[in-house]
């Protein structure tokens, strides 16, 4: 009986059309110590009919709700830090663009001042304005 049930089984598995039922009753008659030739139905009698016990946190893990949150996460930092340098070597170029600017000014005011200064130094000179990068002299 059990053979012609185990056979019967077997050929409605292949054909796609056993219930869970069945398919538990076949996986229980290979359990019990059938031997079978064809290695899927082999696979089949090996396997645990028992769920492993971590198996919600397997699910979630791989499941697609999971893995959407973890790649948003993922997206919004890589967003973050590439704003983030951007604007970091956005800020280094101004402050290199004003630096050479405010050099660049300094150096022709000073020689601004040397060639107003060759001609004047022996003459009297009263300041007329003075600050920390420039002085104002008035000759009589």
């Amino acid at each position: 009986m059990n053979e012609e049930r185990e056979k019967y089984l077997k050929e409605k598995y292949l054909e796609g059309k056993t219930s869970l039922s069945e398919e538990i009753e076949l996986k229980e008659l290979h359990a019990m110590g059938n031997q079978d030739k064809e290695p899927w139905f082999q696979y089949l009698g090996n396997e645990k009919i028992n769920k492993p016990s971590n198996l919600a946190e397997e699910l979630w893990k791989k499941s697609p709700i999971n893995k959407a949150k973890n790649n948003f996460k993922r997206k919004f930092l890589i967003g973050f830090i590439s704003l983030a340098t951007l604007f970091l070597l956005g800020a280094h170029y101004f402050k290199s663009q004003v630096d050479d600017e405010y050099e660049y000014k300094k150096q022709l005011l000073e020689e601004a001042i040397k060639f107003a200064n060759n001609g004047i130094e022996s003459e009297k000179k009263d300041i007329f304005y003075k600050d920390d990068l420039i002085t104002i002299y008035v000759t009589n």
